[in-house]
């Protein structure tokens, strides 16, 4: 499946995503749900906070497409390492959220 203006490190998320929903409503699966929703979460944050940047600087003599593809590549880790490690708390509201969905069944 590929959706314009959808980065390759977005589908590999929607691929680990399709690969969590068949493990079905297991504590386990809507951990890794949450947390990759809040990898892409933080990634798109980090992404427009950049495009924001750009906006209000000045024509920058060291910047190009390599610093740039360097730094999508640098936010797509940050996004992972983050949710990985506690991140912003999104994923851990989520689960909460979801397994009260799932205990009702």
């Amino acid at each position: 499946m590929n959706i314009p203006g959808m980065s390759s490190d977005a589908l590999l998320q929607q691929g680990k995503l399709n690969q969590i929903k068949s493990q079905g409503d297991t504590p386990e699966a809507i951990r890794e749900a949450a947390e990759a929703f809040e990898s892409v979460f933080v990634h798109m944050l980090l992404k427009t906070m950049r495009e924001a940047n750009e906006a209000f600087s000045d024509e920058n003599l060291l910047g190009g497409q390599n610093e740039k593809q360097f730094q999508s590549m640098m936010d797509t880790q940050l996004a992972s390492d983050l949710s990985d490690n506690g991140g912003l708390g999104l994923a851990d509201v989520m689960i909460r959220q979801l397994s009260r969905g799932s205990q009702g069944r």
